[in-house]
């Protein structure tokens, strides 16, 4: 079981770095929960298919959300590739 959080965790990790790598401006915490939430096939977006916002801590400390909610890299090995 543990083992099987841990790589949900890094797949939610990957699917969040993707989504503000190629964003084209600043994404903030809510698009991406929603963004990290969505599955192929999957049409609708609830508070059961919704991941809670906390899904952003799995990226810190290369990560960091600003006052304005946009998540930015701050981390030195990742704040080239935006």
């Amino acid at each position: 079981m543990k083992a099987e959080l841990q790589g949900y965790r890094r797949d939610q990790a990957i699917r969040i770095m993707e989504w503000i790598a190629s964003s084209y401006r600043p994404v903030k915490v809510y698009e991406v929960q929603d963004g990290v939430s969505l599955r192929p096939g999957q049409t609708t977006l609830d508070e059961k298919t919704k991941v809670a916002s906390s899904v952003i801590d799995v990226c810190r400390p290369l990560i960091q959300v600003g006052r304005d909610g946009a998540i930015k890299f701050v981390h030195f090995s990742v704040r080239g590739y935006k």
